[in-house]
């Protein structure tokens, strides 16, 4: 997705770059950053501090005195806020100094002095300095950076994968901040906040340099978390919505398979949110730009080119074909749910249907999200056929079932060749997933327990193929996933079997032999998941 991001921004600057020329103008002057300061002494004195402190650090110059320095800008500074706090009027620049200050200390405690306590005061500053004047040219590099600076802070402070909603909400308003801006085209040239921007750019460009930053640390948030992720992946479906209308015209072909990769990923949101029908739209979209491009590398006379062109075709071929696996188990799933749903006599809301209690922003995330363009050739995607409404008949759920093991099977195969130890175990686990699933719409016990059975034996296999091949601690631990897998499976078969007996008069001898192995075989993957550390 990342890929995609960067190719759509850089031509935004591209374009940027061409406007300048045509027009005559200096990138290096516009209009806006030639505005006169008109600040007050004692800001003045700020600002001057604040220039030689950079100077001395982007140096790697930190003479003691520089401390001393930061002291005495850190009195006058807190002395400036609190006066802002209960001053009725402050002049616009003399408030744009402030900010500075404080997003330039918060960014040297954050990136130098490694102080997250110190820089996070001095950011919330910034951003209670800013309140109501984020849309302000002077201020909206200011404004968007602080929010950046503010999540990294959050992020060291939480670690990535345990993150709470404020790295969302952080991120959620860097990417407000600059879409509000940017909604007109002719929308103006920020000032170039020259002190924590070094470069010299069109202060467009640092915009657009900002902005990417942002959407990186949001794809990154969303590898980790995308249920949480409303807001980007609204804006990158609407970016794979504009990129439609040129992309048929692009002669660059990588932008073929960079729209594909991002489809791809953000299917993951709506088979997570159970959005069926849009995460089958995502993925049959992604399927058929790959289709295209593999069509335009055929072509290119360019040999060697050619080979890495189809390499990066392969990759987002083989993880096309993981989705669509994982849309028939997540379908699979959810109709279970729904079944069960039905014999507890509550309702159940159909795919993707809104309810009435839903507030307007929640309005606007349930809003379906689709490809107009592409409706008509979606349908010659033949996967793109398989049913995103919930399925009770078994004759469809064995379809679904069938067509996911063979995909699955396919997808063990290719990293099989490739010796890839933790993608062939996540298989395993989805090929599991799928037997559990599909084990529930066997109408009888005795059947529900042969698919069970079945189950295990796949798993049995793999786990006794596979048990000496692990040689990292990432591997090692995957492994374990698998004895817990084989456990809860063992305990599923003995918790039907004990059901099963209810309905027997008579227990015979090979019953309890059966039995006491399954008590045995859970008890030892129990013990197998958890001593191995």
């Amino acid at each position: 997705m990342l890929e995609f991001i960067k190719s759509v921004m850089n031509h935004r600057i591209e374009q940027i770059h061409k406007s300048a020329e045509t027009t005559k103008k200096k990138e290096t002057c516009t209009s806006k950053n030639t505005d006169a300061f008109i600040v007050s002494e004692k800001y003045q004195e700020i600002q001057n501090i604040l220039g030689e402190i950079n100077l001395l650090y982007e140096k790697s110059k930190i003479p003691k005195k520089v401390k001393k320095m930061m002291n005495q800008l850190e009195v006058k500074m807190n002395n400036l806020f609190e006066n802002f706090v209960i001053a009725s009027e402050i002049k616009c620049d003399d408030i744009l100094v402030l900010t500075m200050a404080h997003i330039n200390l918060g960014r040297i405690y954050l990136f130098k002095e490694g102080n997250l306590t110190v820089a996070k005061d001095y950011l919330i500053n910034c951003l209670a300095l800013l309140e109501g004047k984020e849309q302000h040219y002077k201020f909206i590099l200011t404004a968007i950076y602080a929010h950046i600076y503010l999540h990294e802070i959050w992020k060291k402070l939480q670690q990535l994968d345990n993150c709470s909603l404020q790295n969302y909400s952080l991120l959620d308003k860097a990417l407000e901040l600059y879409l509000n801006y940017t909604k007109e085209d002719d929308y103006p040239d920020p000032l170039n906040v020259h002190l924590f921007l070094p470069n010299k750019e069109n202060s467009k460009i640092n915009l657009i340099k900002c902005h990417i930053l942002t959407l990186t640390y949001m794809e990154e948030l969303y590898c980790f978390q995308p249920t949480n992720m409303h807001k980007f992946v609204i804006y990158i479906h609407n970016l794979l919505n504009e990129q439609l209308k040129t992309i048929k015209d692009s002669t660059e072909n990588h932008m073929f398979i960079y729209w594909a990769e991002a489809s791809a990923d953000l299917s993951i949101y709506f088979l997570y949110s159970n959005r069926l029908m849009e995460a089958k739209i995502h993925i049959a979209a992604a399927e058929y730009m790959t289709m295209i491009y593999y069509t335009l590398i055929l072509t290119d006379p360019d040999v060697a080119k050619s080979q890495e062109k189809i390499d990066s075709y392969s990759i987002v071929d083989i993880f096309i074909n993981q989705l669509w696996a994982m849309y028939g188990i997540m379908l699979l799933r959810s109709s279970k749910e729904r079944l069960l749903q039905h014999e507890s006599n509550n309702s159940c809301e159909a795919n993707n249907i809104e309810s009435k209690s839903h507030s307007k922003s929640e309005k606007e995330i349930m809003k379906p999200l689709t490809f107009v363009e592409l409706e008509k050739r979606l349908k010659n995607i033949i996967r793109y056929h398989i049913t995103d409404t919930y399925v009770s008949n078994l004759d469809d759920v064995k379809i679904i079932f069938q067509n996911v093991l063979k995909w699955l099977n396919e997808i063990y195969m290719y990293f099989n060749k490739r010796n890839q130890f933790i993608p062939q175990v996540q298989v395993v686990l989805c090929t599991s997933k799928a037997y559990k699933y599909y084990a529930y719409f066997e109408g009888s016990k005795s059947k529900q327990i042969n698919v069970i059975k079945q189950q295990i034996e796949i798993l049995e296999g793999v786990t006794s193929t596979i048990a000496s091949k692990y040689t990292t601690v990432p591997e090692y631990h995957y492994f374990k996933k698998l004895n817990f897998e084989l456990a809860v499976t063992y305990s599923t078969l003995l918790d039907l079997m004990s059901e099963e007996l209810d309905e027997i008069e008579e227990i015979t001898d090979e019953t309890r032999i059966e039995m006491k192995q399954l008590v045995t075989n859970v008890i030892q993957e129990f013990n197998l998941f958890t001593n191995l550390s």
